[in-house]
């Protein structure tokens, strides 16, 4: 059962990528920081491997839309880890 359609999916991952990548600024981080470039890179890496996905928003369609669920679980998991992995509260 889904959740909800790739369709759908396509819109929200180039959302949430955009969203990472102006996250600094949204936020007042410091451009130059470890926590801009985790936001960067999370943003980047979702919009490539978005555009390289076989659904319908997808540019390439080379990636099969399984692996970009497992991309999109690895991506959070960095994303929550990276305030203890980088030391961001200390």
């Amino acid at each position: 059962m889904k959740l909800i359609d790739t369709h759908i999916h396509g819109y929200l991952d180039y959302i949430t990528g955009l969203f990472l990548i102006a996250s600094p600024s949204l936020f007042d981080l410091k451009l130059d920081t470890v926590q801009s470039f985790v936001f960067y890179g999370a943003g980047a890496a979702a919009i490539i491997y978005s555009l390289n996905t076989n659904y319908e928003l997808g540019l390439f369609k080379i990636i099969p839309m399984r692996i970009h669920l497992l991309f999109d679980i690895i991506s959070g998991i960095f994303l929550a880890a990276s305030p203890l992995a980088f030391s961001f509260f200390g």
